[in-house]
């Protein structure tokens, strides 16, 4: 699970702190506030920006510039 990151998902229109739960390498779960029982393993992204399902990154540049958010180099 990936834990408290701040999530970007323009297919979704949504952006907020939410908790993503995978399985198999699929995810499964994009929830507020998901139980750290559920999760064989925990990876902390507070104060992260997670972009669940963008990848390659280069179709959700454009919204990481119309937010302000600058590729790293």
């Amino acid at each position: 699970m990936i834990k408290g990151g701040d999530v970007l998902d323009p297919s979704q229109q949504l952006r907020g702190r939410r908790d993503i739960g995978i399985r198999y390498g699929v995810i499964e779960a994009v929830e507020p506030d998901i139980p750290a029982a559920r999760a064989l393993r925990t990876i902390d992204a507070g104060g992260k920006l997670v972009t669940p399902g963008c990848r390659p990154a280069l179709p959700c540049l454009s919204v990481w510039l119309a937010i302000g958010i600058r590729p790293m180099n």
